[in-house]
């Protein structure tokens, strides 16, 4: 999984305020939703705000006016309108930006820990296969996440059954627990009356 970037980058870069309006590229838009879904809740994102004063990198796509990520979906998730950001514009081909967010969201998930394969499931069932060949010289599969990872095949089976054996549990909808709160009340007061 090489990150071999052949972009053109801009010289200079600006720093601004995260209040700016930053929006996610057309073609990272599936891997930062599969982020923000699936692994908000799994990495550590620190529960303090990045450190006001701390400026970080990003490269960024200007188009219209506006600023369009495609990479380092922690930063844009964690900002404020206080956190300051340099932002250095690249001009490169829309391939070459859904590669980079693909490989940022692949980064992120060599990083997961314990594996998790849902997030592994839902990453192979949305990468296009152009891009699962740039990054991995073929199709991505279990086994080449694993390598990816460093873990052994039997660590995987073992999340996949504690997912497996996970029972779903739908919960009521607020009409049903007001008629469950009733008839619990009119069961009581019959009982007192008798």
């Amino acid at each position: 999984m090489d990150k071999n970037t052949k972009s053109r980058v801009s010289r200079v870069p600006r720093t601004i305020k995260a209040a700016e309006r930053f929006e996610v590229h057309k073609f990272a838009i599936r891997p930062y939703q599969i982020f923000c879904e699936l692994f908000s809740s799994e990495i550590d994102i620190p529960i303090a705000r990045p450190v006001i004063g701390k400026k970080h990198l990003l490269e960024v796509v200007s188009q219209n006016g506006k600023n369009l990520f495609f990479e380092d979906f922690k930063l844009m998730s964690l900002q404020d309108d206080k956190t300051t950001i340099v932002i250095r514009k690249v001009s490169i081909s829309e391939a070459e930006v859904e590669r980079r967010a693909w490989f940022y969201l692949m980064c992120e998930f060599k990083n997961l820990k314990p594996i998790n394969p849902v997030v592994f499931e839902a990453i192979k069932n949305s990468m296009p296969t152009q891009v699962q060949w740039a990054l991995f010289n073929g199709l991505l599969t279990i086994q080449r996440a694993l390598d990816l990872k460093n873990v052994k095949r039997h660590q995987y089976n073992y999340q996949l059954k504690l997912f497996r054996d996970q029972k779903a549990h739908e919960i009521p909808s607020f009409s049903s627990l007001i008629q469950e709160a009733q008839n619990d009340i009119r069961s009581r007061t019959a009982n007192t009356d008798t």
